[in-house]
């Protein structure tokens, strides 16, 4: 394992500031539009995409868990309420703080299973993908 950095954490806000500007600019233009919630389903996809690139720009990573997910929780809740995201509020900082702490936990553990395999920088994308749709899977039992 490398040094404990906070690149997640960086690309996570670097992912969701693209998304949400670009939900800014859709609103700007098409204001009669519906735009989706930032809810477990988009906050899962927007983690698993920043663990992705975390991966494949430095490899696998020891994590500080608490600070990580303190920092996945402002990221979340902080980065909503300031581009003025419609129902962002506590749920979202709750909501931010739970799905990244787990998703990251999940991936880590799939990256630990992956590092016995020859192909582990191919297989980490469909892993990650099958990650998101077994999510979509849980959610959908609510």
């Amino acid at each position: 394992m490398k040094k404990n950095t906070m690149l997640v954490n960086t690309l996570l806000a670097v992912v969701l500031g693209a998304g949400l500007m670009v939900g800014i600019v859709w609103r700007t233009f098409m204001p009669y539009v519906v735009l989706p919630e930032l809810d477990v389903n988009a906050c899962v996809a927007i983690t698993l995409i920043a663990l992705v690139l975390e991966y494949y720009i430095s490899g696998k990573q020891e994590r500080n868990w608490a600070v990580q997910t303190i920092l996945g929780t402002v990221t979340f809740g902080g980065l909503s309420l300031a581009a003025g995201f419609p129902y962002a509020g506590v749920k979202t900082f709750i909501v931010g703080a739970v799905v990244f702490a787990a998703t990251t936990f999940l991936f880590d553990s799939m990256v630990c299973r992956l590092e016995v395999t020859t192909d582990k920088k191919c297989a980490v994308i469909p892993s990650a993908f099958v990650l998101f749709l077994a999510c979509q899977c849980f959610m959908g039992m609510f």
